[in-house]
């Protein structure tokens, strides 16, 4: 509903999307039927349609003045291309007490397989940013800034790295939708859902994980 009140948004622009809502309704119990099949389609597209047209979100004049004195603490030059990373694993849910699911772990990797990635973006001139938790594992690659393990990172720093990143590197995990949010292009490698983790907007891109 907040997309059909967006400033900017064109009359027929708003008619598309109330269209495409009017179709969409919660998955019926029992047998599957065209007619289901149908309106699940219109949740895909009307997904793919918002996710073109997204909210714009911006942090405030504070918090982003705030962020870029933080990032220039933690290594970041905030003057040099950036890609931001996340690399899912199962200390976060863990140490809330949640317990891991097996299709949780299917959806975990392991961030020393990473290197030659990382090390390919700083060799073309970019600053690698790994974002997570603080039980995350330890990047051990030369030049990346780790800010998931520093106890300079804050969440608006996280969210400051996304926003400006030239692309994000992410996994099956929540930072992905918050990179959709915040309009920030998209790589994610090792997805595990073939219908959920794939791209919404034309250019995002993603890598299904071989198990």
């Amino acid at each position: 509903k907040k997309a059909l009140g967006q400033p900017g948004r064109p009359k027929q622009e708003r008619q598309k999307i109330k269209r495409r809502m009017a179709r969409i309704s919660v998955w019926p119990s029992g047998p599957v039927t065209a007619p289901a099949v149908s309106r699940a389609l219109a949740l895909i597209d009307f997904r793919k349609e918002y996710a073109e047209c997204p909210v714009r979100v911006e942090l405030p004049g504070s918090l982003e003045a705030r962020a870029r004195l933080e990032a220039v603490r933690a290594g970041i030059d905030p003057d040099k291309p950036l890609v931001t990373a996340h690399v899912r694993e199962s200390g976060y849910k863990l140490s809330l007490g949640l317990p891991e699911r097996p299709t949780d772990v299917m959806r975990n990797a392991t961030v020393a397989r990473y290197g030659p990635a990382f090390r390919y973006l700083i060799s073309q001139g970019f600053q690698v940013v790994r974002v997570g938790d603080a039980w995350a594992t330890p990047v051990e690659e030369p030049g990346v800034i780790d800010l998931a393990r520093s106890p300079l990172r804050t969440e608006h720093l996280e969210l400051w790295c996304l926003k400006r990143s030239r692309f994000f590197l992410a996994s099956d995990s929540g930072p992905y939708m918050v990179a959709l949010l915040l309009n920030t292009p998209t790589l994610a490698v090792n997805v595990t859902a073939l219908v959920g983790g794939d791209p919404l907007r034309t250019g995002d891109l993603y890598l299904l994980k071989h198990v």
